[in-house]
């Protein structure tokens, strides 16, 4: 299975962005997926938000300001254990690391 983190970021002004990140993979490997919690900054309302349309790859959007890490926890359907993800973005740069 290869999953990753995609991300788009348009900045609205030099101080606001609105972003949105998904998760990337084959079809069968995003249809083995059951949800993604996404763990973003804790200045944010909701610091941990889950997704669970696997046809939007699981997309969430947000906006705000400055950088940030955000985490990903792919659950799968199967009794298999949860993969994490992590995307460390720097203005409309990411390193994805998958383990």
């Amino acid at each position: 299975m290869k999953l990753s983190i995609a991300q788009k970021t348009t900045m609205v002004n030099e101080r606001w962005w609105k972003w949105g990140v998904w998760i990337e993979g084959n079809q069968e490997d995003l249809g083995s997926v059951e949800s993604v919690t996404y763990i973003l900054h804790p200045t944010f309302s909701k610091p941990v938000q889950i997704r669970k349309n696997k046809y939007d790859k699981f997309l969430l959007e947000e906006e705000g300001w400055g950088e940030f890490e955000i985490r990903a926890r792919v659950k799968l359907q199967s009794s298999a254990p949860s993969v994490p993800l992590l995307l460390v973005s720097a203005a409309g740069h990411s390193r994805i690391l998958l383990k």
